[in-house]
C-alpha cells in the first residue's frame, strides 16, 4: 500500500503520526538555546605580554621576537603574526582547523617557559588566551551620575558589579572608564641626591612596608587562633611618617624626600555615554549559558538595583546581544512560516 492510500484509509493513525511530531517539535523548540552565534571552537590563541615603561622598539625586540620564536615551534601552526606597543606585546597565532586547542594553548605555555631566561626578569609572565566568543559581553550598560567620576566608578565597583556577577549564567562584569584612587610619592630628586639616598632604596622601603603578613597560631585548649600583622598603609600620613633611612643617628622620613598626594590613575581611555562621561560596565555570560535568557536576567537585576541606588544614577544601554538575538529569531520564524505557506500551495496546486 502507497503512503497516499495509506493515508486515506487510515486517517486517525496518520493524525495521530501527525500530532507526536508536532508535539516532540514543540517541546524541541522551547528548549532549544537562542544564540547570535554558533557555539564554535576557533584555532586561534594570544600571547599578551606587559613590559611597563617600554618603547614599542624595545618590547618588539626583547619579548616579541622570543615569543614567536616559541610559539613558532608548535605542532600546526598556520600563522603567527605580532603587534608591539608601549608596554605590551600581543603575539595572535592561528592554528589549522581541527586542532586541539586546548592542548596548543598548553604547548605554547611550555614553549615560552623554556625561552623564560631570554625574557627581561622585569616583565609581567606572558599570558596565553584562546579566542572564544563567549568571551564578548552579551550586554553592556553605560552608567552616569552627577558626581566625581571617581566617586561613581567606586560606586559601580562596590554597589553594582558584585550585584550583577550574582546573577545566574553571568560569568563577569568589566568596569572602563572613571577615576581610580592613585597614592603618588612624588620624589624630589635633589634631595635624595643630597642625602645620597638611591631611589631603589625608598621604593624598597615603601614596598615592604605596606604588607599583612601571617603570623603563624596560638593553640588554646581546643582552639587554634590565626595571627596575622597588619601592615598595610591607611592613610597618607602613615606613609609620610616612613623611615627610609637612619643618618647621623637622625631617622629621615618620606615626607623629607617626597611629596604624598591622594590623586587619580593614569587616565588612558575615557568612557563618554550621551555626550557625559560615565563608567562603562561590560557583562560576559558563562560558556554554554542561554543569552536571551542571561540578558533578561540582568536587566531584572538593573531593574531592581534602579530602586536601591541613589537617584541620580542613569543607566544606558549601549550593547544588547539579547535584543539583536531576538529580533534575528523573529524574523527567521517569519521566514520559515513563509517558506511552509508556500510550499504547502505548491504542493496543493
Amino acid at each position: 500500500m502507497r503512503i497516499p492510500e495509506f493515508s486515506v484509509h487510515r486517517p486517525v493513525t496518520v493524525l495521530m503520526l501527525i500530532l507526536i511530531i508536532v508535539v516532540l517539535g514543540g517541546i524541541s523548540l522551547v528548549r532549544l538555546p537562542i544564540e547570535l552565534m554558533p557555539d564554535l571552537t576557533y584555532p586561534v590563541a594570544a600571547v599578551i605580554t606587559s613590559y611597563e615603561g617600554a618603547a614599542s622598539e624595545d618590547v618588539e625586540n626583547r619579548v616579541t621576537k622570543v615569543v614567536e620564536t616559541a610559539v613558532s615551534q608548535v605542532k600546526n601552526v598556520k600563522t603567527v603574526n605580532s603587534t608591539s606597543l608601549e608596554g605590551l606585546s600581543l603575539v595572535l597565532v592561528e592554528f589549522e582547523w581541527g586542532t586541539n586547542i586546548d592542548f596548543a594553548a598548553q604547548d605554547m605555555r611550555d614553549g615560552i617557559g623554556i625561552l623564560r631566561d631570554f625574557l627581561p626578569p622585569e616583565i609581567n609572565d606572558p599570558v596565553v588566551v584562546k579566542f572564544d566568543p563567549a568571551m564578548f559581553p552579551v550586554i553592556a550598560y553605560g552608567i552616569t551620575g552627577k558626581r566625581d567620576l571617581r566617586d561613581l566608578r567606586t560606586l559601580v565597583k562596590d554597589d553594582i558589579k558584585d550585584r550583577i556577577e550574582m546573577v545566574d549564567g553571568v560569568a563577569n562584569a568589566f568596569i572602563m572608564g572613571g577615576r581610580e584612587r592613585e597614592i603618588q610619592v612624588l620624589v624630589d630628586r635633589a634631595k635624595l641626591e643630597s642625602l645620597n639616598i638611591p631611589l631603589q632604596q625608598l621604593i624598597t622601603v615603601l614596598r615592604y612596608e605596606n604588607l599583612n603578613l601571617s603570623g603563624g597560631h596560638v593553640t588554646r585548649g581546643h582552639t587554634e587562633y590565626l595571627l596575622r600583622t597588619l601592615g598595610e598603609f591607611e592613610n597618607q600620613d602613615q606613609i609620610r611618617n616612613t623611615v627610609v633611612a637612619v643618618q647621623n643617628g637622625a631617622p629621615i622620613y618620606v615626607r623629607d624626600l617626597a611629596r604624598v598626594e591622594d590623586t587619580y590613575k593614569e587616565v588612558r581611555c575615557d568612557s563618554h555615554v550621551n555626550l557625559a562621561n560615565g563608567v562603562m560596565l561590560l557583562i560576559i555570560k558563562e560558556s554554554g549559558a542561554n543569552t536571551a535568557q542571561v540578558v533578561s536576567a540582568v536587566k531584572r537585576q538593573v531593574d531592581a538595583l534602579k530602586r536601591e541606588l541613589p537617584p541620580d544614577i542613569d543607566f544606558h544601554i549601549v550593547l544588547d546581544q539579547g535584543a539583536l538575538t531576538e529580533k534575528i529569531v523573529a524574523a527567521t520564524g517569519q521566514d520559515a512560516l513563509w517558506g511552509g505557506l508556500i510550499a504547502a500551495i505548491l504542493i496543493l496546486l
